[in-house]
């Protein structure tokens, strides 16, 4: 059996004294979409955070292809080709979208820039036309479109995306989720995805993860879980 791509062993953090993540362990496998779900609190973002080297860990392992990142950096793991798209569509609203994706690629030399620039551009045509725009001009949809984009600069195998939802009016979370399963679909791209709204994370996910209260309460595929509405409830209660 091939193995998994990440692999999370019995982690447990949290911040300062506060422990939020209790012996959590999940994996995410080439090609595949995650989706983490649970109530607020439930430490969902924290195994982001964990995985992404920005908090460190109390106790388990975090493998990467086989090896081991514990007391990784994020500028580590973005090299090893492990990105992080935060919640909130954060964006540099008085730097231009160009300069935006800049930001995305500063380990990059000048030519691979250009290179990943031009094939991550092909995934989102409507920056393409707006690169010398503030993004501080651009809609909701289109300033979370450049946070992703941004993430996808570096040459990327696994995308952390957290809630990638949050903020947006109801309209635009087809747009937004429709085109990470064309970016699924189109480059092969793993993601672990933090999302809120879960009907329509499990419309684009191979794979559910559900937390609460630190822990990891179930485990299914999203067919499943859409057939068995007591299993999400007892999630969220």
């Amino acid at each position: 059996m091939m193995e998994p791509m990440l692999k999370i062993e019995n982690v447990s953090t949290g911040y300062n004294k506060k422990p939020v993540l209790q012996d959590v362990s999940l994996e995410v496998n080439e090609g595949e979409i995650v989706a983490l779900i649970g109530p607020n609190g439930a430490g969902k973002s924290t195994v982001l955070k964990a995985v992404s080297g920005l908090l460190p860990l109390w106790k388990g392992k975090i493998y990467w292809l086989g090896n081991s990142i514990n007391g990784n950096s994020p500028a580590k793991n973005i090299g090893l080709g492990l990105t992080f798209c935060p919640q909130g569509s954060r964006v540099f609203d008085r730097m231009t979208v160009g300069e935006n994706l800049e930001v995305g690629g500063f380990r990059l030399s000048r030519v691979e820039l250009m290179k990943r620039e031009e094939i991550v551009l092909e995934l989102f045509p409507a920056l393409k036309t707006r690169l010398r725009e503030d993004a501080g001009n651009l809609s909701g949809g289109e300033r979370q479109m450049l946070a992703i984009a941004r993430a996808m600069v570096p040459p990327t195998q696994l995308l952390l995306l957290d809630e990638p939802s949050l903020g947006l009016a109801p309209n635009l979370l087809g747009d937004v989720f429709g085109k990470l399963t064309e970016i699924n679909r189109e480059l092969g791209l793993a993601m672990l995805v933090v999302e809120q709204k879960v009907k329509d994370v499990m419309t684009i996910c191979h794979r559910v993860v559900g937390l609460k209260l630190g822990r990891v309460e179930l485990e299914s595929s999203p067919e499943v879980l859409r057939g068995d509405g007591a299993l999400l409830k007892n999630l969220f209660l």
